[in-house]
């Protein structure tokens, strides 16, 4: 199946694509747990870090806890390459982690404008996008909606999980010489 199948609705952009040129994006490298799958638009978990200190990530599962510290980004689509059987990129795939950007996501239920992201964790929620909470749903650190849309729609998700890459200095430095 080709990416192009992937294509939800006429909003112009696809689950996982990068959707907003104009913001700066920071995309890290990641890998794909063993025996384990991840789709496109889809925030993933860390489960390691691998030998060229790439992310080694998983789709979430029932009774995940998401937090910051584990959290891995959103997968970014891949137009290069095929989503194997149509479910995401298999065990061992080398895959991009938008970190920071704006990325398309298909979503389960309305959104507003600036509503936080919650994605499914248990059984019966598992791969639902919606911008409000609910039993078996997990907030999204350092994400939020960034334009309305309606269920079953493509929406644009806002990433910051990247720390202020600004250092100060001047901490750094005698008290008395700044």
């Amino acid at each position: 199946m080709s990416q192009t199948a992937l294509r939800d609705s006429r909003r112009g952009f696809y689950a996982g694509q990068i959707v907003t040129e104009l913001m700066p994006a920071i995309i890290r490298a990641g890998s794909v747990a063993a025996n384990k799958k991840v789709t496109p638009g889809q925030p993933v978990i860390i489960t390691g870090q691998g030998p060229t200190a790439e992310l080694v990530v998983r789709d979430l599962e029932d009774g995940d806890t998401l937090t910051a510290a584990n959290f891995g980004g959103f997968v970014r689509l891949d137009t290069l390459r095929t989503n194997e059987t149509g479910v995401g990129y298999e065990g061992g795939r080398s895959v991009s982690l938008v970190e920071m950007g704006v990325i398309g996501v298909k979503v389960t239920d309305d959104v507003n404008f600036r509503d936080p992201v919650y994605v499914g964790v248990a059984t019966a929620t598992l791969g639902q996008i919606q911008g409000a909470p609910a039993s078996g749903f997990a907030k999204v650190p350092g994400a939020r909606f960034y334009q309305a849309a309606s269920a079953n729609e493509l929406a644009k998700v806002q990433v910051f999980l990247v720390e202020d890459p600004v250092v100060d200095h001047r901490i750094a430095l005698d008290p008395q010489q700044v």
